[in-house]
């Protein structure tokens, strides 16, 4: 077996085992919450989830990818890009806190401004480790990666749980969220660095090259998560928190399903296209090969959701749900 063939089996296999875990966290986290918090709580995180993921965009600006599109990076230029994703991460946070009033007036629940200003912290907390975790994703060696990603996941679900527990009503989500992002980012940065560390340096002339493909990434992937939100913002402004809330619960179960399924292609498929960017007929097997392996592998999986709407929502989630 030729050696590249072998590191990409191996990296599947273990993007594979990572998303399972991860999703059977979620979905053991999400059933128990459904017992412990209101249909209110949940939806008031999910409009703040709205608001951090397009935050989150912005505080990354596309450069992950460019990074990760990249081969060669020299060391003055990935330092510069580390501190320019901190510096974006934090004007992020500063932005939302402060629009967070605004939020909260536009859905007529104050309780959003605390949430969202609480929830800040998560745009810095999770561009300290990201630049590490791209490294390993472009050299596939996603062995380490994986097990961090499911350690700070088990560490989230914990930190919901006993929030709950405690009464802490969505506040608990947010705190899962957080130390979620703190654990990842640490442990990334003691385990994936390598002995590598950013110099205090920011330089435009360093990251002059990547922002062309960053801000054309950043573009997308803003257009993409407006579109797959905007169920939730239309949702909370016109049904309410309650109903938005009951909503959102059998909608996540539907998205820890995809987050499993695409990742085990995408994330290793993005890698393996930059390293032969430069031949244009081995990206276009490659591209072909990742879309071919979504559909195959995803298709079935969601069909059998469909069909087994009503008992999955029903089953793990009665108490948050109407009866029928």
């Amino acid at each position: 077996m030729p050696p590249r063939v072998a590191r990409v089996k191996r990296a599947a296999v273990w993007v594979a085992l990572g998303s399972a875990g991860r999703v059977l966290i979620q979905i053991a986290q999400i059933t128990i919450l459904s017992r412990l918090l209101s249909p209110e709580d949940f939806g008031v995180m999910a409009i703040v989830m709205v608001v951090v993921s397009v935050g989150s965009l912005f505080s990354d600006g596309g450069l992950s990818s460019a990074f990760l599109q990249r081969r060669d990076v020299p060391d003055n230029a990935r330092s510069s890009l580390y501190w320019l994703n901190v510096a974006l991460a934090l004007g992020v946070g500063v932005a939302l806190a402060l629009l967070a009033p605004v939020v909260a007036w536009g859905y007529e629940e104050q309780e959003l401004t605390g949430v969202m200003i609480a929830s800040t912290p998560v745009f810095v907390l999770g561009v300290l480790g990201r630049q590490f975790e791209v490294a390993s994703e472009k050299s596939l060696r996603f062995g380490n990666l994986v097990l961090i990603e499911f350690c700070a996941a088990l560490l989230g679900a914990g930190t919901a749980l006993g929030g709950a527990l405690l009464g802490w009503q969505a506040y608990a989500l947010v705190a899962a969220a957080l130390v979620s992002a703190a654990v990842r980012s640490l442990l990334a940065f003691v385990v994936l660095a390598g002995g590598w560390r950013p110099s205090l340096q920011l330089r435009w002339s360093d990251v002059q090259p990547y922002v062309g493909f960053g801000s054309a990434n950043l573009a997308s992937n803003l257009v993409n998560q407006l579109n797959a939100s905007v169920d939730l913002i239309l949702g909370g402004r016109l049904l309410g928190l309650d109903a938005l809330g009951l909503y959102s619960v059998p909608r996540s179960l539907v998205l820890y399903v995809q987050n499993a399924v695409n990742p085990v292609v995408t994330r290793v498929g993005f890698p393996v296209i930059a390293e032969v960017q430069h031949d244009r007929d081995a990206v276009l097997r490659a591209y072909k090969s990742i879309v071919r392996a979504v559909a195959l592998v995803g298709a079935p999986i969601y069909a059998g959701i469909a069909v087994l709407s009503k008992d999955i929502c029903h089953v793990p989630l009665g108490p948050t749900l109407p009866p029928r």
